[in-house]
């Protein structure tokens, strides 16, 4: 039976989909392509299960301020709801060298890889 799908797995759906529709060059919410993906995507899922965006704060969030993980439970993916296996970047989602924003393919990997992790 499939599990329910938690806030961040919708944020996460959401944030692709609205990617996809869009080339390459579009602006995204007033935003770049760019900054939108360093906030809305993740990066990196924290040990507590927090999903984080490029600047290590929970997805959404931009702030040059501390932020309290703590304080972003709706954030959270327990482990035994993500599947790390299928990725090489173990709980990265990406490299530096990677970047989805860096060129179309390195989107398409992406995407393909944050789908089988988040199980989207």
């Amino acid at each position: 039976m499939t599990q329910p799908k938690l806030p961040a797995q919708y944020m996460i759906a959401g944030a692709l989909d609205l990617l996809q529709k869009r080339s390459h060059g579009d602006r995204i919410v007033g935003q770049s392509r760019e900054t939108f993906m360093r906030i809305m995507l993740p990066y990196q899922v924290d040990d507590s299960g927090v999903v984080l965006n490029r600047d290590y704060k929970p997805l959404g969030v931009h702030t040059r301020d501390r932020v309290r993980y703590v304080d972003f439970g709706n954030w959270v993916i327990p482990d035994d709801r993500l599947d790390f296996s299928v990725n090489e970047h173990g709980r990265h989602m990406f490299n530096d060298g990677d970047a989805p924003w860096l060129t179309a393919r390195h989107f398409e990997r992406y995407v393909d890889r944050v789908r089988r992790v988040f199980d989207l």
